[in-house]
């Protein structure tokens, strides 16, 4: 039946508040002690990939890395550079982890010329500063 892997969204695993759903922990155990493969998606984009990894290790799922955790900026990133190739100027606003993925997918951080403008939640931002 199951033939590459599971997809988990961070909102199976981590509630509202930031703890652990119950079961999170046997979930990430029982598909690691099966050699399954797994990809954890997630939206926030303020910390990087590895740094999203060690604050689930904080709240108790062992062995999660960064190669385990898969952004909506890595995804946007990855599909910009398929389809327009040539097009990898970009300015964004966010955190980390959306500098990291246009870093990996070969964009260069333009604010003057960019071809894409990529928005995320950034703890010091308003975006009515950048409406002009």
């Amino acid at each position: 039946m199951l033939q590459d892997g599971v997809l988990i969204t961070m909102s199976a695993l981590v509630n509202e508040e930031g703890d652990l759903r119950p079961g999170a922990e046997e979930l990430v155990s029982c598909l690691k002690g099966n050699g399954i493969s797994f990809l954890i998606l997630t939206e926030k984009t303020l910390n990087t990939a590895e740094e999203t990894a060690r604050d689930l290790a904080r709240k108790g799922l062992v062995g999660i890395v960064g190669k385990d955790i898969y952004t909506t900026a890595m995804a946007a990133a990855e599909r910009i550079i398929q389809i327009r190739p040539g097009k990898n100027k970009a300015a964004y606003i966010g955190g980390k982890g959306i500098r990291e993925a246009l870093s990996v997918n070969g964009f260069q951080t333009n604010v003057s010329q960019a071809d894409w403008l990529f928005i995320g939640k950034d703890r010091n931002t308003v975006f009515r500063d950048y409406a002009y």
